[in-house]
């Protein structure tokens, strides 16, 4: 009875740490590479088109594209690409984001 109480105030500070926008990593839909998403939602997919590091942490020069649905049963829909330099599975420096036919340039530092 003891070990369940110790198991959920463990999976509510995993859920406040996401409601607060702290976000997470996350597997890609090949379930071999870990990148960042700051906001995570129980919908999100995404593959990596670069290297990834021995824990798995996609690095190196990629493209980062991310698909969402709109349930648990709808098709899957381009939401963004990411193109640049990811490290320990965070973009780092210059990235050139392609969203809803629009294109932004932004440097990230740690992900963000």
């Amino acid at each position: 009875m003891t070990g369940q109480f110790l198991i959920v105030p463990g999976v509510l500070l995993v859920f406040a740490n996401v409601a607060l926008g702290e976000g997470t990593y996350q597997r890609t839909r090949n379930g071999k590479t870990l990148v960042w998403n700051n906001h995570p939602k129980p919908v999100d997919e995404a593959t990596w088109s670069g290297t990834r590091d021995q824990e798995g942490y996609a690095r190196g020069l990629g493209t980062l594209t991310w698909y969402k649905k709109q349930s648990l049963f709808a098709r899957l829909t381009l939401y963004a690409r990411y193109f640049g330099n990811m490290d320990e599975g965070k973009f780092n420096g210059p990235v050139t984001v392609h969203s809803r036919r629009k294109t932004f340039h932004a440097i990230f530092a740690g992900g963000v």
